[in-house]
């Protein structure tokens, strides 16, 4: 990439000496191989500690009758921001049951507070989920 069409600081704010900024957060194993973690602008904290949704998102989809999940986070006055999940499955999950599953593989502070069952996920022309539709659909509650 060169560069965003007349756009001259957003494309200084893109790189860093030569090297772009993609927003992708990634971790280095022991073998020296990098995985990608998450976005950075979707990490959500919440009482100061930084939560993945991807981490959340991939557990979701592992649990049976869901097909598809997005973990945002959503404005919270004491902890900064809550964990909230939206899923699409192919019966009524209950949210208890949801809850137990995801204690079994998460710390307690990554455990989504609120869960939101839906036909579909909002997806873009090149279908990426619209993490932002979700957030708005939660403020607009």
């Amino acid at each position: 990439m060169v560069g965003y069409y007349k756009k001259d600081e957003l494309t200084k704010d893109a790189f860093f000496g030569k090297w772009l900024k993609t927003g992708d957060l990634a971790r280095r194993d022991e073998e020296g191989y990098l995985w990608v973690v998450d976005r950075k602008r979707d990490v959500i904290i919440s009482g100061g500690a930084n939560i993945y949704p991807k981490e959340i998102e991939d557990l979701l989809v592992q649990y049976d009758g869901i097909q598809e999940a997005a973990v945002v986070g959503v404005p919270h006055q004491e902890w900064g921001e809550t964990v909230t999940a939206f899923f699409a499955a192919s019966e009524k999950v209950v949210t208890e049951d949801l809850t137990n599953y995801l204690s079994l593989h998460l710390a307690k502070y990554k455990i989504p507070r609120v869960f939101e069952q839906v036909d579909m996920l909002p997806r873009n022309a090149s279908g990426k989920i619209l993490k932002r539709a979700l957030k708005e659909r939660v403020n607009l509650s």
